[in-house]
C-alpha cells in the first residue's frame, strides 16, 4: 500500500487504535487498553457503540477477522510485517496454523493480543491502515466503512467522493462529503485553488517561493517538516552497488545542497540519515559533503566495470525529473553514466520490489511518528522488497540491533540507540541520502480548522469546517 492508497484507507476504516494530532496512540474501535505481562500481553476494551456504515456490529470477531486476512499467505501481502509480532502469526502466515495463538476474542467487548517479544511501536503498527478493521461482511471495497467516511465514488482519473458514515460514533466533521481530486500537472491543480475550484492544495515546490510572497496567499500557507526522507534507492545486490565505497562514491558526487535550493526553493532539511530530525535519535551525524575528488577516487579503488550504467527509475514528475536530472550531470562530472528511466508509479513500485532495478528516486512517509519506523522497515533484512526495505540491504549485526530497538522502553535509551543505528546505515550508504522536505499546504478562505497531520494516514478532515459565514463546498 503506497502513501495515496493508505491515506485513502485510514478515511474508510477504524483500527483498533488511531494517531491524535500529536502522532500518539489514541482510542479507535477500542476505547480503552492495558499492557502486561511485561510488555507481551495487550488486554483492549472494544468500544460497544462502534457500527460500520452499514449498521452492523464492529467487535471482536471482526478483529480477528481482519487480522486473519492480512496474515493469511493467500493475501499474500507485502504489508503482513506490520502483525507479525503476534504470537502464532508466523506459523499463521507460513500456513502451518490454522489459528493465531495470540489473538483472542474473549466476549463482552474484549480482545487479547499476545505477542512473541515485547514491542515498544506495537501501538503505532495497530494504528496503521495495514491493521484497519474491515466490516463484518468483510467488503474491503470502502462502500460500507468502519471509519467516519465511506466511498461513495470512484471515477478512474477523475476523483474520489466520500460521504459520512451515518453510524460513526466519533467527532463529525463540518463537511458532509469529501471530494478528492485527481488532478497530476501540478499548474492544473495550483490554478484550480486560485480560481477556488480546491479547498486544500499541498504547494508544489515550483511555486513555493510565489506562495511565500504574495500577501494574499502566504497567511494561508501551513508550513512543517515532513516526517519523510526521500532518496534515490541503490539496489545493494547489484555486483557493482554491493561495494560500499561505490556507495559512498554516489553520495559524495552529489550536490544535494545545491540541488535543494534549486529546484525545491531550499524546501527541506539535509538527510543526516533516514530519521527526520524532529524524531528522537534524527540528524545525529552530518549529510554526505559534495566532495567529487575523494568520489572518483573511492570509485577508482573500486574497478568499476567499463562501460557499466546507473539506471536511474522515477515516476512521471516533473519534480522528480528535475531532481534526477541534477543528479545525472553530477555523477557524470566523477565519470558514472546514470540512464533516466521514467516508468508509472506501479509499474516502477513493482519492478523494485522485485529487487530490478539499480537506482530509483522514491520517498518513506512515516506510518507512526516514532525513529523505528525510519529503521527496521527500511534497513532490516526480513523487509527487503515491499516490505519497505526497496534497497535489498542486508547486515546481520544491523538486524540484530534493529530488534533490540523495538524492545527499549527508556525513550533516552531507545533515542540514543536509533540515533546510533541510523548512523551506522548512513555510513554504509545504501541510498543516495536527499533530504526531508518541508510540507506546505495552502488553505481557501472558505474553511477553518486545518493543521497538517504529523503522520498522513492520521489525516481523516474531522477538525476541518466551513469558515464563519460560509457554507462551503467539500474540501
Amino acid at each position: 500500500m503506497d502513501v495515496v492508497g493508505g491515506v485513502a484507507v485510514a478515511l474508510v476504516y477504524e483500527g483498533l487504535v488511531t494517531l491524535d494530532r500529536e502522532g500518539r496512540p489514541a482510542p479507535g474501535i477500542a476505547r480503552a487498553w492495558t499492557v502486561e505481562g511485561d510488555g507481551l500481553l495487550y488486554r483492549f476494551s472494544l468500544d460497544p457503540a462502534a457500527r460500520a456504515s452499514d449498521g452492523t456490529p464492529i467487535g471482536g470477531p471482526e478483529v480477528i477477522a481482519s487480522f486473519r486476512r492480512l496474515l493469511d499467505p493467500r493475501t499474500a501481502s507485502s504489508r503482513a510485517w506490520v502483525l507479525e509480532r503476534i504470537r502464532g502469526a508466523g506459523a499463521f502466515r507460513r500456513g502451518e496454523a490454522d489459528t493465531i495463538e495470540g489473538l483472542r476474542a474473549l466476549g463482552g467487548d474484549r480482545l487479547e493480543i499476545e505477542l512473541e517479544t515485547p514491542s515498544v511501536s506495537f501501538l503505532g503498527l495497530l494504528a496503521m491502515p495495514n491493521a484497519a478493521i474491515l466490516p463484518a461482511s468483510g467488503d474491503a471495497t470502502g462502500r460500507v466503512a468502519t471509519g467516519p467516511w465511506r466511498l461513495e465514488e470512484r471515477v478512474r482519473d477523475s476523483h474520489l467522493r466520500f460521504t459520512r458514515n451515518p453510524h460513526w460514533r466519533g467527532r463529525a466533521s463540518g463537511f458532509e462529503e469529501i471530494l478528492v481530486r485527481i488532478l497530476p500537472e501540478e499548474f492544473t491543480r495550483v490554478a484550480e485553488f486560485e480560481v477556488g475550484n480546491l479547498d486544500v492544495l499541498e504547494v508544489p515546490a515550483a511555486e513555493s517561493r510565489r506562495f511565500r510572497d504574495d500577501p494574499a496567499l502566504r497567511d494561508r500557507v501551513h508550513r512543517q517538516v515532513a516526517l519523510v526522507t526521500e532518496y534515490v534507492g541503490l539496489n545493494n545486490e547489484d555486483p557493482v552497488l554491493s561495494d560500499a565505497r561505490v556507495r559512498r562514491a554516489l553520495n559524495l558526487a552529489v550536490d544535494r545542497r545545491l540541488i535543494l535550493e534549486r529546484v525545491l526553493s531550499g524546501r527541506g532539511v539535509l538527510s543526516a540519515g533516514a530519521i527526520p530530525p524532529s524524531l528522537p535519535g534524527g540528524g545525529r551525524g552530518a549529510p554526505y559533503p559534495h566532495d567529487p575528488e575523494e568520489a572518483r577516487r573511492l570509485l577508482a579503488a573500486a574497478a568499476i566495470p567499463a562501460g557499466w550504467t546507473l539506471d536511474l527509475w522515477q515516476r512521471p514528475s516533473p519534480l522528480a525529473s528535475q531532481v534526477l536530472e541534477a543528479i545525472q550531470a553530477d555523477l557524470r562530472r566523477v565519470g558514472v553514466t546514470a540512464k533516466i528511466r521514467l516508468r508509472d508509479w506501479s509499474a516502477l513500485k513493482a519492478a523494485v520490489d522485485r529487487g530490478e532495478t539499480r537506482g530509483f528516486f522514491i520517498n518513506w512517509y512515516a506510518d507512526y511518528p516514532d525513529p523505528e519506523n525510519f529503521l527496521v522497515p527500511l534497513f532490516h533484512s526480513r523487509n527487503i522488497g515491499g516490505g519497505g526495505n526497496r534497497a535489498r540491504f542486508s547486515d546481520p549485526e544491523v538486524d540484530r540491533l534493529l530488534d533490540r530497538v523495538d524492545r527499549v522502553a527508556d525513550p533516552g535509551e531507545r533515542a540514543e540507540l536509533c540515533g546510533e543505528m541510523d548512523t551506522r546505515i548512513h555510513a554504509r550508504a545504501p541510498w543516495i541520502y536527499l533530504w526531508h522536505p518541508v510540507l506546505e499546504v495552502a488553505l481557501s478562505d472558505r474553511v477553518a480548522g486545518y493543521a497538517p497531520h504529523p503522520v498522513p494516514a492520521g489525516e481523516r478532515w474531522l477538525d476541518v469546517a466551513p469558515a464563519a459565514g460560509e457554507r462551503a463546498p467539500a474540501p
